[in-house]
């Protein structure tokens, strides 16, 4: 290769640059106030840490309820012969915490496998990380003993979904457990 390749190259890769600098603050920008807005969603506190780099990988994992020690194989990307497999073990762990975070919001925890797809699939990711972080909740109100389920009425049905407990429903079996349950303490 001549000069004058070398200097065509350097120009082309310079003319690309500020390009591909935007798209990467511009998604850093989305990510984090998406990453603050589950935060609050899943009840996270601290969500302010989303905007710090590397501290947001400590958010990830405690809005996924996992630990938090896997942010430590980013150090071994430094160390030579283990960086690859240090950096494919982080993303694995970063595709689980964003799998529990979308299944913490009522939303398919496989959508975060559009990220390994060629191409634009981090920017279908992108969407529909979007789409978690500011859609309502559709899923059903889900109870915690048989009888809050057996009070829904279909008027219950169509209203949207309220905090407010059913009414508690007494019969001479629930009873007779409650009793077996206050003798056995």
């Amino acid at each position: 290769m001549d000069e004058v390749a070398y200097i065509e190259y350097f120009n082309a890769i310079a003319g690309i640059f500020p390009i591909i600098l935007a798209i990467a603050i511009i998604t850093y920008i989305y990510i984090s106030i998406a990453a603050m807005a589950l935060a609050k969603k899943t009840g996270t506190k601290h969500g302010w840490l989303a905007w710090i780099p590397f501290a947001n990988f400590y958010l990830y994992s405690k809005m996924a309820g996992m630990h938090w020690w896997p942010i430590f194989l980013l150090v071994g990307m430094f160390i030579p012969n283990l960086d690859i497999f240090a950096l494919v073990a982080f993303t694995i762990f970063n595709f689980i915490w964003f799998w529990k975070i979308l299944d913490k919001v009522n939303k398919p925890g496989w959508w975060v496998l559009f990220n390994i797809v060629p191409g634009f699939g981090w920017l279908i990711f992108l969407i529909l990380l979007g789409v978690a972080t500011w859609s309502e909740d559709e899923r059903p109100f889900q109870f915690k003993t048989p009888q809050e389920a057996t009070a829904i009425t279909p008027k219950n049905l169509q209203q949207k979904r309220t905090r407010q407990l059913p009414p508690k429903i007494s019969s001479p079996r629930l009873d007779r457990i409650k009793k077996l349950k206050g003798s056995l303490k």
